[in-house]
């Protein structure tokens, strides 16, 4: 059970730093601009198909399940992953 949680707080971290690290970059050189809204649609998709590919990555592999900064890890960079490709095909 911790596995899964530690996954999905990655996968949602993962995402969301994708998301908003480039936001705050922007942000930082013109304190006017909006935030995309369409960036909010990307980020609750991605989310969904990172969880369930990572789950599925999980499930197939054994070795990590007793390592929890592992298990972490693999949500974080799949949600980070994931998020990167859909965010450059939605540019």
């Amino acid at each position: 059970m911790l596995e899964v949680v530690l996954a999905i707080a990655g996968i949602y971290l993962g995402c969301l730093c994708r998301t908003m690290l480039p936001y705050l970059k922007k942000l930082k050189k013109d304190p006017d601009m909006k935030f995309d809204k369409k960036f909010k649609a990307t980020l609750v998709f991605n989310m969904i198909i990172s969880g369930i590919a990572t789950v599925l990555v999980m499930a197939n592999m054994k070795a990590i399940s007793g390592e929890p900064w592992i298990v972490f890890a693999v949500g974080f960079s799949s949600g980070w992953g994931a998020q990167d490709i859909i965010n450059r095909m939605v540019k």
